[in-house]
């Protein structure tokens, strides 16, 4: 790990989701006392050699072809069970299969499942509206190294039926870089579920997202409505969001080890609407999903109030696309709570040393008092023996999300100010899982 000078910033390798933007036209709040770093209006500007850097989500599979799966082109549907083929991928930790062409009969579907049931979804039509008969779509991811495909018939007529050419396969991950800052204080989400009640259920809403069968994110419930929330370079476009696996309550028991794709959660959607994005500056996506998961999962909201130095926050993520886990404590000699805290502002940033790992781009940055969203997480400076004054990871600033949103911001997405962002009454309307 490298040592970074904030002042530096636009220069460092984002070890987690990328670079910061080298433009901040945004109102930057004075930097921290003791801080030994220029603020960016100082007319310096970045270095020329910020070229080439750009930001990354973490990949954890790779594309792999295989000799076609396919129905015959057209199927003539009779009753009953049509097909069933299982795809085996020796090794891999995952298996999500790229549909070049999905068209079934009217009242046909394909059960996409695990081997054993326990994940499985149905496709009918053309598999996800408008991509099946054009550009094809990403099915669903299954942990392991095998899925199985079942077309079942309603004996109504003919159609294309489909065509799988490629799969994406995951593997292990090896010599990442480690962004944590000092001794990893993470814990598995459940660990809190009784001792910190609020600040599990608010993780509830916190999602991890396979993007295009092969790389991962967080993100996160924005809102009562059904939207989501990521960083802009983890959703870079319509087919992006469109291509996603949204999972929520990927998490183990509090001692549990819940390694990359592994603790399977409930995947609530596999296809959403990019309603707006922005990057690199405030480097958000937001989502519409083609389901409502929020009265059984929670969501969260952002504050409109700027951050402040010294508040102390927490961090709902998927780190390496692990099953879920709390940044909540600090044992960093510049935490003086034993909590993350805001130690500075950035440009568009705050910057903390709650810690995190590549996978954790778009997790919610939240503080203790109040529960609402203060940032969005984004990047890393780098860690390794750095205090606060020089290293860290950053989140863009919520309130600055807000102002960009405008009208686009969703109903319910924002609290009320000064009020709390957590309540069991609004969290848990339908009560647990």
């Amino acid at each position: 790990m490298f040592r970074t000078p904030c002042c530096r910033l636009a220069v460092a390798l984002v070890l987690v989701t990328g670079l910061v933007s080298a433009e901040f036209p945004f109102p930057q709040p004075p930097v921290a006392a003791g801080s030994h770093c220029p603020s960016w209006d100082d007319g310096r500007g970045p270095s020329s050699d910020d070229a080439g850097f750009k930001p990354t989500s973490l990949p954890v599979g790779e594309l792999h072809a295989i000799t076609p799966v396919a129905t015959t082109h057209p199927y003539r549907a009779e009753r009953g069970s049509l097909y069933v083929k299982e795809i085996h991928i020796p090794g891999a930790s995952y298996v999500a299969p790229f549909f070049s062409r999905f068209d079934l009969a009217p009242g046909d579907y394909l059960v996409l499942r695990s081997p054993s049931g326990d994940r499985q979804w149905r496709y009918e039509g053309e598999g996800k509206p408008g991509m099946g008969r054009t550009t094809g779509f990403w099915g669903i991811h299954v942990p392991g190294d095998r899925l199985v495909l079942e077309l079942h018939g309603a004996g109504l007529g003919e159609g294309f039926g489909f065509r799988i050419e490629k799969v994406a396969r995951g593997y292990p991950l090896r010599g990442t870089p480690n962004p944590i800052c000092g001794d990893d204080d993470k814990e598995n989400a459940r660990c809190y579920e009784h001792s910190h009640p609020f600040h599990y259920q608010q993780s509830r809403a916190v999602a991890r997202l396979l993007i295009n069968g092969t790389n991962l994110c967080t993100g996160w419930l924005l809102g009562p409505h059904g939207h989501l929330m990521t960083n802009g370079h983890c959703i870079t476009s319509a087919w992006d969001a469109a291509n996603t696996n949204y999972e929520l309550m990927a998490e183990g028991d509090c001692l549990q080890t819940c390694g990359t794709m592994q603790c399977a959660g409930t995947i609530v959607s596999t296809q959403g609407t990019l309603i707006r994005r922005n990057h690199p500056d405030l480097d958000y996506s937001l989502v519409q999903l083609d389901t409502n998961p929020s009265a059984t999962y929670g969501y969260l909201q952002l504050r409109p109030t700027a951050p402040e130095v010294g508040e102390t926050i927490y961090l709902p993520q998927h780190p390496l696309g692990w099953g879920k886990q709390i940044a909540l404590f600090s044992s960093h000699p510049d935490d003086v709570t034993g909590h993350p805290q805001i130690h500075r502002f950035l440009g568009s940033s705050i910057v903390y040393l709650a810690d995190i790992n590549f996978g954790s781009s778009g997790s919610p940055v939240l503080t203790h008092d109040d529960h609402c969203v203060v940032a969005l997480h984004a990047s890393t400076l780098g860690c390794d023996g750095a205090d606060a004054n020089w290293g860290g990871n950053l989140g863009r600033r919520a309130d600055l999300i807000i102002q960009h949103l405008g009208a686009d911001l969703p109903a319910g997405a924002m609290g009320a100010p000064g009020e709390v962002c957590a309540g069991s009454d609004l969290i848990f309307a339908d009560g647990f899982e």
